[in-house]
């Protein structure tokens, strides 16, 4: 199952999305879809991330075709939506509605696509899981990993950064 998630986001958010993409990781090939953001990779490598990545407008080069994509609250759907017209996919999971104007054109290219609301009050990865337990059922929230500190992390930044690792 070829699975593809749009991740063009915070810091903060990307490794909240970590129980997702870990989860994801296991249930198929998966693609992670971003923008320009440079710490992504060295977290990739540094939480041991099983994942292929698409950058920026590298989508526009060729067709890709996936089983799922993923498209959680926080994934830049705007900027997703800029490279759609290379993107095929059986089911998007999304929270989110394209903004007015654009859902013709979204729902053209992107069939099979669900809505899944966004709950009051669920911590974001849950809100995140949510999105894959439309797909594959129950979920357990995935047991703490150790924390980690890496100096190679560290040099991507001018300021200083705390980094908790949630799953």
């Amino acid at each position: 199952m070829k699975i593809l998630v749009s991740c063009s986001t915070g810091l903060g958010n990307f490794i909240l999305k970590m129980p997702l993409l870990r989860f994801l990781a296991e249930k198929g090939e998966l693609t992670i879809w971003y923008r320009e953001e440079p710490w992504i990779e060295p977290l990739i490598e540094l939480f041991d991330l099983k994942c292929s990545i698409l950058k920026g407008n590298e989508v526009k080069d060729q067709e890709h075709e996936f089983d799922l994509v993923f498209l959680p609250f926080d994934s830049s759907p705007v900027e997703f939506e800029k490279i759609l017209k290379k993107v095929r996919a059986d089911r998007v999971i999304q929270h989110i509605p394209p903004r007015k104007g654009k859902r013709y054109y979204l729902n053209r290219i992107l069939t099979r696509r669900q809505w899944i609301r966004i709950l009051n009050g669920r911590h974001e990865t849950e809100l995140n899981l949510d999105l894959a337990r439309e797909i594959f059922g129950s979920i357990p929230m995935p047991s703490p990993h150790p924390t980690l500190i890496s100096r190679k992390i560290e040099t991507l930044f001018n300021n200083s950064y705390i980094v908790i690792q949630p799953g």
